[in-house]
């Protein structure tokens, strides 16, 4: 999705080939109305979400792994460093904390 000069949003090309499906099916932020609508499938697939699905819980070390992850992630987003390097940054500094195990 691309924002355009006037503020609206539109599909990119590459979205509109893989059908717009990127992303969390339902945007967290209920104060923003996604641009687009509901992803395909979606709406039907809740009633086995509401059935047999359980939010995700965190451990208790991941405010250390978070931090973690957020340094390297924005290293990589601001192109400090290469995605590659990133991520292999993050995974050495995980493993070595503990917080991962492989």
């Amino acid at each position: 999705m691309s924002q355009k000069e006037d503020g609206t949003m539109e599909l990119t090309a590459i979205g509109i080939t893989h059908n717009m499906d990127h992303g969390v099916p339902r945007w967290y932020n209920t104060n923003v109305e996604a641009p687009f609508g509901t992803l395909p499938g979606v709406t039907e697939s809740e009633v086995f979400v509401n059935a047999y699905a359980t939010l995700e819980v965190s451990t208790a070390d991941w405010p250390r792994a978070e931090a973690i992850v957020n340094d390297y992630s924005f290293r990589a987003i601001t192109g400090q460093m290469t995605a590659e390097a990133a991520v292999k940054k993050m995974h050495e500094e995980l493993l070595a904390a503990k917080l991962i195990d492989y």
